[in-house]
Parts: C-alpha cells; structure tokens; sequence
C-alpha cells in the first residue's frame, strides 16, 4: 500500500489554491464589462492577483527550504490584507483614502522586514491582524445586512476566523514558545479565510445576477415598476389584507392621452422619456404600500388599499393636476401630456380581473367624455 507523506499533501493544498485563484481571475476578467455588486471589484482583482503571487512564493519556499529568500514572511500577508480592506471599505475611487491606509499599512510592512526569528514575525502577523480584521468585519456584516447578501457574510466571517486566531497563536508562541503550533494555526487561519473570502465573492456575484434577473422578471425595463407580471406575484397579499380588514380596494387605470401621436411627431425616444417621466409622478404620489405598474404600452395602474373612494379621487386628480402642468423638457422643445383616468373600488373578496375590467370601462368613459379627466366606479359587489 503506498503511503503519502504531510510534505505532499501542502504541495497539493498549494496547487488547489494557486488554481482555484487563478479560476476566480479567470470569472473576474470575464465579467469586467459587466456591472458587478462589488464596487471595488478592480481591487478585489489586485487581492486575488497578488494571492496567486503570495502562495507561489509560499510553495516555492516550502519546495526549496528557507534559503531561497524571496520576501521575509508575513510581508506577503500584509499586502492581501491592504488590498482586502481597501475592498470592503469600497474606496476604489477614494485616492486619498488608498494612500492614508497605504501610509498607515508602511509600519507593519517595515516592522516584518526588520523582523529576527519566527516569534517575531508571529508577533508582528498577530497584532497587525488585531488591528485590521476587525474593520474588515465590520464593514463586511455591515454590508451584508444593508444589501441581504450572504456573499459579504461570507467575507465577514473569514475575517472573524483571524480575529479569532490571532490572540491564540500569539499566547502560543508568547507562554509555550510553541512556534511550530503557532504557525500552524496562522497558515490553517489565513487559509480558510481566504477560501471564505473567494467564496463570498463569487456568491456575492451569484445573488447580484439573481437578483438582476428576477428584476427583468417582474419589473418594467423601461419605467422600473412592476409589470404584468411583477403585479401578480405581489397582489395576494394585498387581496388577503383587504379580505380579512374588510376596507375597500381602490383600482386606478391610468392612460396616456394622444400617445401616439407624440410618438409619430417626436420618436419612440421621446415617447420613452414621456413614459419614464408619468411613472416617476405615479410612484412619487403613492405610498409605501401601494402598488404601480405599467400593463400596456401607455397604461399603468395602481393599486391603493385601505383608502375611501373620495381620498382615492382625490389622488388621482392630483397625479392628472401634475402630469398635465409639469412639461417635459427635452433640448429641442417641452413637450405637454394629459392622462386619462379610470377608478374602481371594491371590498371583500375581490377578483382583482373582474375589478380591473371595471376600472378600464372607467377609463374608457374618461376617454370618451374628452380626455384628461376622472371618471369613478362606486363601490362593486363582488358576492
């Protein structure tokens, strides 16, 4: 039976480091022309390309012994660790800062190159590590709980791992003058965390894509509320909150007066900015729980729960005052739109299409009575 010596199994853990890196380089510069969710990305691309160099240099160094000098240890630590906060601290574009944390990060560095003997570069590595993984935690949690992202979570804890380790193999080498033991911990320390950190990463890319497309899903390109679709998914809620509160269920249908004309005279970019512009009043005028969505080429929609019919009115004569006296500038010209609205409102147990249909005949009456006016549906009976 062949046997395998511990030298073999940290030249392979040295080979799987040095590739995996060398794969997550490989996804970052694949999606460099992508908005990614790091706003550092361009440094957590330095982090990772100067890993691959540290742990080359770590592996020739336990290849060929100690007197193959190439840089004293824990220098190449350090730098990750700069590169890594500089990071999660998101000063990518804050020179200043960069160099403030630069200048600050030269006295570690000159503390390792004057360094004698493994205790001292143990010391040096632990209360460097005490001073910085702290802020790196922090704003990493802080981070994941602000966006939910379980990615910056992940970078969170490889942080809390040295945190941890560092006061342990400092009292190790400090009181039992066990180095070896010492070293060991920091190497499985350092390891993991940067096993965590690649993965956070790239989890953190996963969850923005998710995201991203479960946006284009249920959200309008164009305007940013919700589509059909977007609409139905967030309906039940509402629907089941006014059932059991008994309140009513306010539907506003809202048209775009002459739509295509303003497209046929100034272009469908125009007629884009039009449609941007009415949404942006839509959202601004409804509440918090309060449902907007673009369901046709020039219609949308809201939904207003828990409101009476004549504070419904009321909204709505608001959004036609400012839709028809707020112009929409464009360099060539201000181009004035109107908006046609249709109201229906029911309580109970609503059949949210049957209730929709009653606000487009709404609507449609508005139409027909001239335009850029109101015309109300009393409260249905659904029974």
């Amino acid at each position: 039976m062949l046997e395998t010596d511990f030298h073999t199994y940290i030249y392979a853990l040295h080979a799987v480091l040095i590739t995996s890196t060398a794969s997550i380089l490989l996804v970052i510069f694949s999606l460099q022309n992508r908005e990614l969710p790091v706003a550092s990305i361009r440094l957590f691309k330095l982090f990772f390309l100067f890993a691959i160099i540290s742990w080359t240099l770590l592996a020739a160094r336990d290849l060929y012994g100690p007197t193959h000098k190439f840089l004293p240890p824990g220098t190449g630590y350090i730098i990750s660790s700069f590169l890594l906060l500089i990071a999660v601290k998101q000063c990518s574009d804050d020179l200043k800062k960069i160099a403030f944390i630069a200048g600050l990060h030269i006295i570690p560095i000159y503390a390792i190159f004057h360094a004698e003997g493994a205790f001292q570069h143990i010391l040096v590595g632990s209360i460097y590590a005490l001073f910085v993984y702290p802020i790196i935690f922090y704003a990493s949690l802080k981070r994941a709980i602000k966006l939910k992202n379980i990615g910056s979570g992940l970078i969170a804890l490889s942080a809390l791992v040295i945190v941890i380790t560092a006061p342990i193999q400092l009292y190790l080498a400090y009181e039992f003058n066990s180095l070896r033991t010492a070293y060991t911990i920091a190497f499985t320390a350092t390891t993991t965390s940067f096993i965590l950190v690649s993965i956070g990463f790239l989890t953190s890319i996963l969850i923005h894509d998710h995201r991203q497309l479960l946006d284009l899903a249920l959200n309008d390109p164009l305007t940013g509320v919700l589509n059909r679709r977007g609409l139905t998914k967030a309906l039940p809620i509402i629907l089941s909150t006014t059932e059991v509160q008994q309140t009513l269920l306010n539907v506003i249908s809202v048209d775009i007066d002459y739509f295509k004309q303003v497209n046929d005279s100034y272009g469908h970019k125009v007629g884009d900015a039009v449609l941007i512009e009415v949404a942006k009043v839509l959202q601004e005028t409804s509440r918090q729980g309060d449902l907007v969505a673009r369901i046709g080429g020039e219609e949308f929609v809201l939904i207003l729960p828990s409101l009476t019919l004549d504070v419904t009115k009321d909204i709505a004569e608001r959004i036609r005052h400012k839709i028809e006296s707020t112009p929409i500038q464009f360099p060539e010209c201000d181009i004035q739109v109107t908006a046609s609205f249709g109201i229906a409102s029911a309580s109970g147990r609503i059949n949210f299409d049957t209730l929709l249909k009653e606000a487009d005949k709404m609507l449609y009456q508005a139409k027909n009575n001239g335009r850029n006016c109101i015309c109300c549906q009393e409260n249905l009976d659904m029974a």
